[in-house]
């Protein structure tokens, strides 16, 4: 419970003070003292800034004795005031962007998977035409459930094994199988050891032929690498859709075969 009060914006000793109080009502400082293991030196200055915001209601006597306002009344003020602080930082970081050209990145690396998967439903909330997945890993595209499925245009998943339920999941996706992958896709898709460690690309995204998304695995660690040159991604774009043609020649070819054999 401290640590949440924390994060919602209280010191470690207003916190602990605020809990004691909720806990055993009306109570000298004395009596909060020993129930909140605040320092006797420091409780009365706690106190005062509880009461100065508002969370603390002070009966004057001898001794003073204190009261917890009614905890939702506390929780929802704090949350509006961390929803306003948000607004005010946004509006402040945005007004210091000297410009958007010297905001571009051509190619930016991206660490923490929370990051990489925001930054992928970006890229998918942006894109306006087409979206190319390639991805070893079809847990992934669940990940990304919720804006694929909205995404009205085409999309075209490559997978090596795409089952009936993530079809179902998602009838606005076109799922493609690898029949046959050559020696540089194995080595991306299953992985190879560089200095020890093992490298996989667990995932690939191009958006409208303009910008990419490679999603990499190193060790179990996820590491992004978003590149924002439109010929690179018009030359992936294109290498992706000649694998894909490839593939299905082969696919048709083999199933030719079966159908003569039978």
């Amino acid at each position: 419970m401290i640590d949440k009060l924390k994060k919602l914006g209280l010191s470690e000793y207003e916190a602990k003070v605020y809990v004691a109080l909720v806990g055993i009502g009306k109570a000298t400082a004395r009596e909060i003292h020993y129930a909140s293991k605040v320092p006797r030196s420091r409780v009365y200055d706690v106190l005062s800034k509880l009461v100065f915001k508002g969370f603390v209601d002070v009966e004057d006597g001898e001794p003073k004795r204190f009261k917890a306002v009614e905890p939702r009344k506390v929780i929802e003020k704090l949350k509006l005031e961390i929803v306003k602080a948000a607004d005010d930082c946004l509006i402040e970081l945005e007004s210091l962007r000297i410009s958007k050209q010297a905001d571009f990145s051509p190619a930016l690396i991206v660490h923490g998977e929370w990051n990489i998967l925001e930054k992928i439903r970006d890229a998918i909330l942006e894109a306006k035409d087409e979206i190319i997945i390639l991805s070893s890993n079809r847990d992934f595209v669940l990940f990304l459930f919720d804006v694929l499925k909205k995404f009205d245009k085409k999309v075209i998943c490559i997978l090596l094994n795409a089952d009936g339920n993530l079809k179902r999941k998602l009838p606005n996706v076109e799922f493609r199988e690898l029949v046959e992958i050559d020696e540089v896709a194995e080595a991306y898709l299953k992985g190879i050891v560089i200095d020890g460690v093992k490298v996989r690309m667990e995932a690939f995204f191009v958006f409208d032929g303009k910008k990419s998304i490679a999603v990499i695995d190193e060790d179990g660690r996820r590491v992004g690498l978003m590149i924002s040159l439109p010929i690179v991604a018009f030359i992936q774009s294109r290498v992706l859709k000649d694998k894909l043609m490839e593939n299905q020649r082969l696919y048709d070819d083999l199933h030719l075969h079966k159908s003569r054999c039978m």
